[in-house]
């Protein structure tokens, strides 16, 4: 049973929860050249990003579409945390050091990423008055 198709969007945000795991655990990973560029942090942002959209489009509450301000924050506090303590796993990984960057990169993928969901949840809200 589901609520309002919980369980068919929480199935996207799952894998690429897991996946990110398996990349950050990942020993010596290749370094790739990017001609000064910073690929690593690009790479960080955007990955948060898709999660936290993914997250927080399968954070759905049967009456409450749209995403609330205090939602957001929990989101995007949630995949804070999850950053800082991957970053600090990343310690004990062989050829993995911890960034303060990479989380800097994190959290804001993570905020992008909540803000557009919620832009979105908005769209989806139905209209007050209008007819079914």
């Amino acid at each position: 049973m589901t609520f309002d198709g919980i369980a068919s969007r929480t199935d996207c945000s799952r894998p690429l929860g897991g996946f990110l795991f398996l990349l950050t655990s990942w020993p010596n990973p290749p370094s790739i050249t990017a001609g000064g560029f910073p690929l690593d942090k690009l790479t960080h942002f955007l990955l948060y990003a898709v999660e936290v959209f993914l997250l927080s489009r399968a954070i759905a509450w049967p009456g409450r579409r749209a995403l609330t301000g205090w939602r957001i924050v929990a989101v995007i506090g949630t995949m804070a945390l999850w950053g800082a303590l991957d970053e600090v796993h990343q310690e004990w990984i062989p050829g993995r050091t911890m960034d303060s960057a990479d989380f800097a990169a994190d959290v804001a993928g993570a905020t992008v990423g909540a803000l557009l969901a919620a832009g979105m949840s908005k769209k989806d809200e139905p209209k007050v008055g209008a007819e079914g």
